[in-house]
């Protein structure tokens, strides 16, 4: 009768446990174009095999003044994890792989080579969350910050040109980043929710070498979020 009745007490503690978790937790997809805007100017020094104007037979890094003002779209795919704090606000985390690219001159040879930059970024969001109602749409509001690791940016020149993809890490070190969103949270069913919401990503001007630095990103980004 104990054993049975410490068995029986258990189960309800757990179901009451299990119950109160119940929504809690939540798992999403994300997916989403983007639009980033940069215009800035820094010194970077390059392998001189890729400098034309570097002295011959130098295997010394060669200085050299990049400036960027570009506008180029791309897009973001990646998962989050989602946990309730209340009824109206959450956390989210999780990971993102964004790549974006945009035409130009191959900087590495002499010429006027067409090439293709691709600028690929891995980044981790943390994001506070307000869901205003709890009707089945609702206006939903995130804020937070993001990690960026900036990849090697490749540079393709055209097909048949001769040449090889150069690729050139500018910076090592993680950015973080101010994130700011606004959008609606659609309720499909018990478990299944859908989120569409811009995201403004702001970069902050880093503490190297450069002399200008004005940069951001806009995502157009969707969820399907299942909780459980």
């Amino acid at each position: 009768m104990k054993k049975t009745l410490t068995l029986t007490v258990s189960l309800l503690l757990l179901a009451t446990t299990l119950a109160s978790a119940q929504h809690k937790f939540g798992f999403s997809i994300t997916a989403a174009p983007t639009y980033a805007h940069s215009n800035t100017t820094q010194t970077v020094y390059l392998p001189a095999v890729y400098v034309p104007t570097a002295p011959a037979g130098s295997t010394d890094p060669v200085p050299v003044v990049w400036s960027n003002k570009t506008q180029i779209w791309g897009y973001v795919v990646g998962a989050m994890g989602h946990y309730a704090l209340t009824t109206n606000w959450s956390v989210s985390t999780g990971f993102w792989y964004n790549r974006s690219s945009t035409d130009g001159i191959f900087p590495f040879a002499p010429g006027s080579i067409p090439a293709r930059y691709i600028t690929r970024i891995l980044q981790i969001p943390l994001l506070l969350n307000y869901r205003s109602s709890q009707k089945r749409l609702s206006p939903y509001f995130s804020a937070g910050a993001l990690a960026s690791f900036l990849q090697p940016t490749i540079f393709r020149p055209e097909s048949g040109s001769g040449l090889d993809d150069a690729k050139v890490r500018f910076d090592q070190s993680v950015k973080y980043r101010a994130v700011l969103g606004a959008g609606i949270s659609y309720q499909l069913n018990p478990h299944l929710s859908f989120i569409a919401q811009p995201l403004l990503i702001w970069n902050f001007k880093p503490s190297s070498n450069y002399t200008h630095f004005v940069s951001y990103q806009l995502n157009g980004q969707t969820q399907l979020v299942y909780s459980f």
